[in-house]
């Protein structure tokens, strides 16, 4: 008998999340704004898996609801709304 989806989410948590981390660190830094992401899928057999995947478009294997896309993660620069005045201010606090 087929596993549920909770079911293999629930036995894979640990893989799940620590793909999530993985997914989000090679999201961070990357140019925002670019219509691309990091993604964390998971199969009915309960391979956890990351990639690169644009905005608008989906894996087959999710299409076909062979494989769940778990989260999608957008590319992301942290430091890009962030006043360049307030990192200055900030270094200059820290001494070496």
């Amino acid at each position: 008998m087929e596993k549920t989806w909770v079911e293999l989410l629930n036995e894979n948590e640990e893989t799940i999340l620590e793909a999530i981390r993985k997914a989000y660190r090679d999201a961070c830094g990357s140019q925002s704004n670019s219509g691309f992401g990091e993604c964390v899928d998971i199969t009915r057999e309960g391979k956890v898996s990351t990639y690169t995947q644009g905005d608008n478009s989906m894996s087959m294997d999710v299409w076909n609801g062979d494989t769940m896309e778990v989260c999608r993660i957008k590319w992301f620069n942290p430091v890009n709304d962030i006043n360049k005045d307030d990192i200055v201010a900030y270094l200059e606090t820290k001494t070496c």
